[in-house]
C-alpha cells in the first residue's frame, strides 16, 4: 500500500500505476493505440485511491495522458481519445458514469456531430 503522504499525487499516480500493469505505457502511447488497453486503463483508475486528485494535477499541470481515468491533451479532456466511454446512442458507458461519480462532475466530452 502506498503513503499519500510520503508521495506526492503525480508520483503515487504513477507509482499506483506501474505496481498495477509493471508499466506507465498503458496510459499514455498504448493507450492512444489500443481501445481495448484503454478500457483496461479506465478500469484501473475506478478503483485508485488518488483518481479525484489525479485528474486535478494533470488538468493544473497541462498534462497528456490518463489521469483520473480520462484521457488529457495539453491539460484539457480529449474528446477523441475518450470516445470509447460512450455508447454508440451517445449515452455515457457504466464507467464514465462511475467516473463522474468519483470525480463529483459531469464530463461532456462526445463530440457533436451534428
Amino acid at each position: 500500500m502506498y503513503s499519500l503522504t510520503a508521495l506526492k499525487i503525480p508520483r503515487a499516480s504513477r507509482a499506483i500505476k506501474k505496481a498495477k500493469f509493471g508499466t506507465i505505457n498503458l496510459f499514455f502511447d498504448d493507450y492512444e493505440e489500443d481501445k481495448v488497453v484503454a478500457e483496461q486503463a479506465d478500469n484501473m483508475c475506478l478503483s485508485c485511491p488518488v483518481a479525484k486528485a489525479c485528474l486535478l494535477d494533470g488538468e493544473e499541470n497541462n498534462s497528456y495522458g490518463v489521469w483520473g481515468g480520462l484521457y488529457l491533451t495539453s491539460g484539457k479532456i480529449d474528446k477523441n481519445k475518450n470516445s470509447h466511454k460512450f455508447n454508440s446512442d451517445g449515452t455515457k458507458t457504466d464507467a464514465m458514469k462511475r467516473l463522474e461519480g468519483i470525480h463529483g462532475r459531469s464530463f461532456k466530452v462526445r463530440q457533436n456531430n451534428g
